[in-house]
């Protein structure tokens, strides 16, 4: 419910960069990263000067790097124990 009314909110044209964030924010509390890094991707293409959102995508991309460095460290000790 809630979610729906945002996206619709987000989705207008024309819509504003509250309700965008809202939005972002929504999918951040949901622990959907990918669609709050899309809608902040937005924001920032509509506001290049927007601090908020600049700075809430930065902390997203820290943790998919973070995420991305594990992942692999976790591939190659899984294929350094099978090769064992």
């Amino acid at each position: 419910a809630e979610g729906e009314r945002l996206r619709v909110a987000a989705g207008l044209p024309g819509a504003r960069a509250e309700d965008r964030m809202r939005l972002a924010r929504f999918h951040l509390r949901t622990g959907n990263r990918e669609a709050a890094i899309r809608q902040l991707e937005r924001l920032l293409h509509a506001g290049p000067g927007d601090r908020e959102s600049r700075r809430l995508l930065a902390r997203l991309y820290g943790h998919a790097r973070r995420f991305g460095r594990m992942a692999e460290e976790l591939r190659l000790a899984g294929s350094a124990e099978r090769g064992s």
